[in-house]
């Protein structure tokens, strides 16, 4: 396992890559649907980076790791993305590679949360990739159609 400071900058490059990305992709994105899950992946990846850069900067890295709290929560519901039109191809292309970035993401963060000081906090960021790879998974399904995973 690398120190904190290490694996907190190499958490924040990811973070930033994926934040570059997502912003990316909202300025391509056309369908209202798919620019609010651009927005929310936005915020949730400047939040990851901005409790990352807390660890980073503090004097006291387990009280800052302490204070973060898990956000991810569902943004659309199945009935809403049933509904949806496809975008085309390049949609399904943005998607599949957030849904690689998330998976990076979850796996970095698991496999820095041997046992120690921040074993709880690598796993709650873990677990908030997850959920943004499920999110976007099912738009994903949605989008294509309903049990084709993108791929």
């Amino acid at each position: 396992m690398v120190s904190v400071a290490n694996w907190a900058r190499e958490g924040i490059m990811i973070e930033d890559k994926g934040l570059k990305f997502y912003q990316d992709c909202l300025a391509k994105a056309q369908q209202q649907e798919s620019r609010l899950l651009f927005l929310f992946l936005i915020a949730e990846e400047t939040k990851h980076r901005e409790a990352l850069q807390k660890v980073l900067d503090a004097e006291h890295a387990e009280e800052a790791m302490g204070q973060f709290t898990s956000s991810a929560k569902a943004l659309f519901d199945k009935a809403a993305l049933k509904d949806m039109a496809p975008e085309g191809s390049a949609l399904s292309q943005m998607l599949n590679t957030a849904m690689e970035l998330e998976q990076q993401s979850h796996d970095f963060y698991t496999a820095e949360a041997a046992d120690g000081p921040a074993k709880e906090f690598l796993l709650r960021l873990a677990k908030e990739e997850l959920d943004h790879l499920e999110l976007i998974r099912s738009f994903g399904f949605n989008l294509v159609g309903i049990g084709i995973p993108l791929r």
